[in-house]
Protein backbone atom coordinates (compact mmCIF):
# COMPACT_ATOMS: atom_id res chain seq x y z
CA UNK A 1 0.00 0.00 0.00
CA UNK A 2 1.29 3.41 -0.75
CA UNK A 3 2.56 5.69 2.08
CA UNK A 4 0.32 8.88 1.89
CA UNK A 5 2.67 12.01 1.24
CA UNK A 6 3.51 14.17 3.90
CA UNK A 7 2.02 17.29 1.47
CA UNK A 8 -1.14 15.40 2.12
CA UNK A 9 -1.76 17.12 5.11
CA UNK A 10 -1.48 20.95 4.11
CA UNK A 11 -4.07 20.11 1.52
CA UNK A 12 -7.01 19.09 4.30
CA UNK A 13 -9.30 21.38 5.01
CA UNK A 14 -11.16 21.64 8.51
CA UNK A 15 -14.52 21.14 8.96
CA UNK A 16 -16.74 24.44 9.06
CA UNK A 17 -17.40 24.87 12.40
CA UNK A 18 -13.43 24.07 13.42
CA UNK A 19 -12.32 26.81 10.67
CA UNK A 20 -14.89 29.28 12.42
CA UNK A 21 -13.11 28.51 15.93
CA UNK A 22 -9.56 28.39 14.47
CA UNK A 23 -10.68 32.07 12.62
CA UNK A 24 -11.98 33.83 15.93
CA UNK A 25 -9.29 31.99 18.16
CA UNK A 26 -6.56 33.69 16.08
CA UNK A 27 -5.53 36.44 18.65
CA UNK A 28 -4.98 34.14 21.23
CA UNK A 29 -2.15 32.69 19.22
CA UNK A 30 1.16 33.70 18.72
CA UNK A 31 2.20 36.32 16.19
CA UNK A 32 3.72 33.96 13.96
CA UNK A 33 0.71 31.81 14.37
CA UNK A 34 -1.84 33.98 13.89
CA UNK A 35 -0.10 35.17 10.21
CA UNK A 36 0.26 31.98 8.78
CA UNK A 37 -3.01 30.37 9.59
CA UNK A 38 -5.10 33.30 9.19
CA UNK A 39 -3.85 33.56 5.45
CA UNK A 40 -3.61 29.72 4.90
CA UNK A 41 -7.39 29.60 5.48
CA UNK A 42 -8.28 32.94 3.47
CA UNK A 43 -6.05 31.36 0.47
CA UNK A 44 -8.14 27.77 1.19
CA UNK A 45 -11.13 29.90 0.86
CA UNK A 46 -10.15 31.92 -2.39
CA UNK A 47 -9.20 28.34 -3.76
CA UNK A 48 -12.46 26.89 -3.39
CA UNK A 49 -14.32 29.81 -5.02
CA UNK A 50 -11.64 29.62 -7.95
CA UNK A 51 -12.18 25.53 -8.32
CA UNK A 52 -16.34 26.57 -7.83
CA UNK A 53 -15.74 28.74 -10.86
CA UNK A 54 -14.47 26.74 -13.46
CA UNK A 55 -16.06 24.92 -16.17
CA UNK A 56 -14.09 22.04 -17.28
CA UNK A 57 -15.87 19.04 -16.20
CA UNK A 58 -12.46 16.98 -16.35
CA UNK A 59 -11.88 15.23 -12.91
CA UNK A 60 -8.40 15.93 -12.08
CA UNK A 61 -8.53 19.89 -13.22
CA UNK A 62 -8.26 21.02 -9.69
CA UNK A 63 -5.25 19.01 -8.78
CA UNK A 64 -3.57 19.86 -11.81
CA UNK A 65 -4.22 23.92 -10.99
CA UNK A 66 -3.32 23.65 -7.51
CA UNK A 67 -0.77 20.83 -6.76
CA UNK A 68 2.72 19.84 -7.52
CA UNK A 69 3.48 23.35 -8.72
CA UNK A 70 0.61 23.31 -10.88
CA UNK A 71 0.24 27.07 -12.33
CA UNK A 72 -1.83 27.83 -8.70
CA UNK A 73 -0.14 26.58 -6.27
CA UNK A 74 0.90 29.34 -4.55
CA UNK A 75 -1.02 32.53 -2.70
CA UNK A 76 -0.09 35.12 -5.52
CA UNK A 77 -1.01 33.37 -8.41
CA UNK A 78 -4.52 32.87 -7.20
CA UNK A 79 -5.36 36.14 -6.19
CA UNK A 80 -3.66 37.31 -10.01
CA UNK A 81 -5.74 34.49 -11.93
CA UNK A 82 -8.97 35.30 -9.87
CA UNK A 83 -8.43 39.02 -9.97
CA UNK A 84 -8.22 38.66 -13.75
CA UNK A 85 -11.23 36.83 -14.28
CA UNK A 86 -13.42 38.95 -12.52
CA UNK A 87 -13.88 36.26 -9.58
CA UNK A 88 -12.49 38.88 -7.06
CA UNK A 89 -12.52 42.71 -7.25
CA UNK A 90 -9.95 44.62 -7.67
CA UNK A 91 -10.26 46.16 -4.24
CA UNK A 92 -10.50 42.59 -2.85
CA UNK A 93 -7.15 41.59 -4.58
CA UNK A 94 -5.02 44.37 -3.24
CA UNK A 95 -6.08 43.54 0.38
CA UNK A 96 -5.64 39.58 -0.58
CA UNK A 97 -2.16 41.06 -1.55
CA UNK A 98 -1.72 42.86 1.99
CA UNK A 99 -2.57 39.74 3.59
CA UNK A 100 -0.10 37.49 1.65
CA UNK A 101 2.71 39.78 2.21
CA UNK A 102 2.23 39.62 6.07
CA UNK A 103 1.94 36.34 6.03
CA UNK A 104 5.24 35.64 3.87
CA UNK A 105 6.86 38.36 6.42
CA UNK A 106 5.95 36.29 9.56
CA UNK A 107 6.93 32.86 7.46
CA UNK A 108 10.19 33.91 6.26
CA UNK A 109 12.10 36.67 8.56
CA UNK A 110 15.08 35.75 10.63
CA UNK A 111 14.06 37.96 12.81
CA UNK A 112 12.11 38.00 15.26
CA UNK A 113 8.96 40.31 14.85
CA UNK A 114 5.49 40.71 15.86
CA UNK A 115 2.08 42.66 14.63
CA UNK A 116 3.30 46.06 16.14
CA UNK A 117 6.13 46.13 13.73
CA UNK A 118 5.39 49.76 12.03
CA UNK A 119 5.74 48.11 8.51
CA UNK A 120 3.84 44.87 9.78
CA UNK A 121 0.48 47.38 11.43
CA UNK A 122 0.99 49.44 8.38
CA UNK A 123 0.02 46.92 6.08
CA UNK A 124 -2.54 45.45 8.16
CA UNK A 125 -3.98 49.44 9.16
CA UNK A 126 -4.55 50.09 5.74
CA UNK A 127 -6.95 46.62 5.16
CA UNK A 128 -10.64 47.27 4.38
CA UNK A 129 -11.83 45.69 7.08
CA UNK A 130 -9.79 46.98 9.56
CA UNK A 131 -10.32 50.62 8.46
CA UNK A 132 -14.09 50.04 8.28
CA UNK A 133 -14.29 48.61 11.84
CA UNK A 134 -12.14 51.11 13.58
CA UNK A 135 -14.13 53.92 12.60
CA UNK A 136 -16.41 51.81 15.49
CA UNK A 137 -14.62 52.84 18.07
CA UNK A 138 -16.86 55.51 19.31
CA UNK A 139 -19.82 52.85 19.79
CA UNK A 140 -17.99 51.49 22.39
CA UNK A 141 -19.15 51.62 26.08
CA UNK A 142 -16.26 54.19 27.99
CA UNK A 143 -13.90 52.41 29.79
CA UNK A 144 -14.52 49.02 27.82
CA UNK A 145 -11.71 47.50 25.82
CA UNK A 146 -11.61 48.22 22.04
CA UNK A 147 -10.17 45.03 20.66
CA UNK A 148 -9.43 46.44 16.84
CA UNK A 149 -6.30 48.39 18.47
CA UNK A 150 -4.39 45.01 18.42
CA UNK A 151 -3.12 45.05 15.47
CA UNK A 152 -2.79 41.07 15.43
CA UNK A 153 -6.64 40.96 16.21
CA UNK A 154 -7.97 43.65 13.46
CA UNK A 155 -5.33 41.42 11.25
CA UNK A 156 -7.50 37.86 12.28
CA UNK A 157 -10.79 40.51 11.86
CA UNK A 158 -9.77 40.85 8.48
CA UNK A 159 -8.96 37.00 7.01
CA UNK A 160 -12.28 36.12 9.06
CA UNK A 161 -14.26 38.47 6.95
CA UNK A 162 -12.48 37.35 3.73
CA UNK A 163 -13.06 33.59 4.90
CA UNK A 164 -16.99 34.66 4.94
CA UNK A 165 -16.93 37.31 2.08
CA UNK A 166 -15.70 34.46 -0.62
CA UNK A 167 -18.23 31.90 0.54
CA UNK A 168 -20.85 34.57 0.45
CA UNK A 169 -23.05 33.97 -2.39
CA UNK A 170 -22.61 37.91 -3.66
CA UNK A 171 -18.61 37.17 -4.30
CA UNK A 172 -17.86 39.75 -6.22
CA UNK A 173 -17.53 42.29 -3.96
CA UNK A 174 -16.47 43.42 -0.35
CA UNK A 175 -17.78 45.62 2.13
CA UNK A 176 -17.24 48.89 0.36
CA UNK A 177 -18.33 47.22 -3.11
CA UNK A 178 -21.97 46.33 -1.82
CA UNK A 179 -24.82 48.69 -2.31
CA UNK A 180 -26.79 50.24 0.55
CA UNK A 181 -29.48 47.51 0.14
CA UNK A 182 -26.95 44.88 -0.47
CA UNK A 183 -24.66 45.82 2.86
CA UNK A 184 -27.85 45.84 5.34
CA UNK A 185 -28.80 42.74 3.91
CA UNK A 186 -25.40 40.86 4.64
CA UNK A 187 -24.85 43.23 7.74
CA UNK A 188 -28.44 41.33 9.01
CA UNK A 189 -27.58 38.07 7.63
CA UNK A 190 -24.76 38.43 10.02
CA UNK A 191 -26.93 38.83 12.77
CA UNK A 192 -25.57 41.87 13.91
CA UNK A 193 -23.86 40.73 16.78
CA UNK A 194 -21.44 43.01 18.61
CA UNK A 195 -17.72 41.19 18.86
CA UNK A 196 -18.25 38.95 16.03
CA UNK A 197 -15.92 40.15 13.53
CA UNK A 198 -17.72 39.66 9.96
CA UNK A 199 -20.72 41.74 11.63
CA UNK A 200 -18.48 44.36 13.29
CA UNK A 201 -16.57 44.86 10.02
CA UNK A 202 -20.32 45.27 8.22
CA UNK A 203 -21.23 48.19 10.81
CA UNK A 204 -18.09 49.90 10.49
CA UNK A 205 -19.36 50.38 6.67
CA UNK A 206 -22.97 51.13 7.50
CA UNK A 207 -21.53 53.68 9.81
CA UNK A 208 -19.13 55.31 7.62
CA UNK A 209 -22.23 55.73 5.10
CA UNK A 210 -24.45 57.23 7.93
CA UNK A 211 -26.74 54.42 6.79
CA UNK A 212 -29.73 53.32 9.28
CA UNK A 213 -30.22 49.59 10.09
Amino acid sequence: MPREPLRSLTSRLPEPQQAEEMMLTLHRESDRTAAIVGASMVESALEELITSSLKSEATDIAEKLFENRGPLSDFNSKIVVAQAFSVITDRMADDLQRIRKVRNCFAHARLLIDFENPLIAREVSELAAVVAVRSTEHNYPVGSKFPYNSHKTSFGLSCYTFVKLLAAPNRMTDPRGLTDEGLRHAYAASGGEAGDPFADALAGEIERRNLDI
